[in-house]
């Protein structure tokens, strides 16, 4: 299956100018960075969505073009991007896959704009400005899944270690409250620089050994999360510690080579192998399009393909916000609704518990 999709990146936009005859949406996705390797199932993702929308859209609407940022660049230099083509009327509304560094410097840059900008990974669970709506997984969510992992393993002592920066800190209280709500105790806490946490491991796997940790919470997403865990397989703790991260999903799971040992949880809105009808359909769909070695179409890649198709969809019922019309409430009419699952490392995929 071929697709037929229209994508330029932010230079190309300034270069061609305003189109108002066409849909503009830009997509932020991490082609670099921390979160790099999950930039190809997020691209994949807008691309398929992309053209099913050109394929269903009448002729009296307008066509869909996707203009590319990588948001694995500094959260000054994101920011700059796409505020210079939101100023500039080069898109229309936005769906990002960031860190949530990112976002922060996007919502100061875009100030009360009412342009619609959908964040799609886990967030903070905070209120946004203007036309901001984030769909990942709040602290709440991302930390439900402890309860049920502390109640059938047993495990009472726990660290909470996590990258530093915003959406790791806010976890780190989420994680703390969650913990210690169930009975549970939290003998190690700590920050790692982002970007450089397999430095910092041999001090943090020490500090299991001494502490007699049983569980470990893991705030932090993409290479991170991957080199936290391989360092943990490496000293010889996946055989015993339990861990859990609300950044874990199929493409970290990839990147430690799998894990079996029936230790490693994860929550998320949804999983690859999550047996509902639609996701089902979905993964059907990107199959068809991409073939079965494509990039694992992730919880968060799943948001993005959502985003591009409700922005689609605002603008098909003449509801897209603009330069002289009020934001129109995302976070009340972005569907689908998603629910939380917890799962296990089941090899290389999830089992959905």
């Amino acid at each position: 299956m071929s697709l037929h999709v229209a994508m330029i990146d932010a230079l190309e936009a300034r270069v061609a100018g305003t189109d108002p005859r066409a849909l503009r949406i830009g997509v932020a996705l991490p082609l670099t960075g921390v979160l790099g390797q999950v930039g190809p199932s997020a691209l994949d993702a807008v691309l398929l969505a992309a053209d099913e929308i050109r394929a269903d859209r009448g002729r009296s609407e307008r066509p869909l073009q996707l203009v590319l940022v990588d948001s694995g660049q500094t959260a000054a230099h994101v920011a700059s991007e796409v505020l210079e083509l939101a100023d500039g009327g080069l898109v229309d509304a936005f769906v990002g896959l960031h860190t949530s560094d990112r976002m922060a410097a996007i919502e100061v840059a875009l100030g009360a704009s009412t342009m619609p900008y959908i964040c799609t990974p886990s967030h903070e669970g905070t209120d946004h400005v203007g036309g901001v709506y984030c769909s990942g997984e709040s602290p709440l969510q991302s930390t439900s899944g402890l309860s049920r992992v502390m109640r059938e393993r047993g495990t009472l002592i726990w660290a909470v270690v996590g990258t530093d920066y915003l959406w790791p800190q806010v976890m780190r209280g989420a994680s703390r409250a969650e913990i210690e709500r169930n009975g549970g105790v939290v003998l190690l806490d700590t920050l790692l620089p982002v970007g450089d946490v397999r430095a910092y491991m041999p001090d943090v796997v020490s500090s299991l050994h001494r502490l007699g940790i049983e569980g470990a919470v893991l705030n932090m997403p993409g290479s991170d999360l991957t080199a936290a865990l391989s360092c943990l397989s490496a000293a010889g703790l996946d055989s015993r510690l339990i861990r859990y991260s609300g950044g874990l999903e199929e493409n970290v799971l990839y990147g430690i080579g799998g894990d079996r040992s029936g230790n490693l949880y994860s929550a998320l809105h949804s999983f690859e192998s999550l047996a509902s009808p639609r996701r089902q359909a979905l993964n059907d769909r990107y199959r068809s399009a991409y073939g079965d070695d494509a990039p694992v179409l992730n919880s968060w890649a799943e948001h993005c393909y959502d985003g591009v198709h409700f922005l689609a969809n605002l603008d098909s019922r003449d509801l897209l916000p603009g330069r002289d019309h009020p934001a129109v409430g995302a976070a009340a009419m972005l569907e689908p609704k998603y629910d939380m699952h917890v799962a296990v490392a089941a090899g290389s995929r999830f089992e959905v518990l």
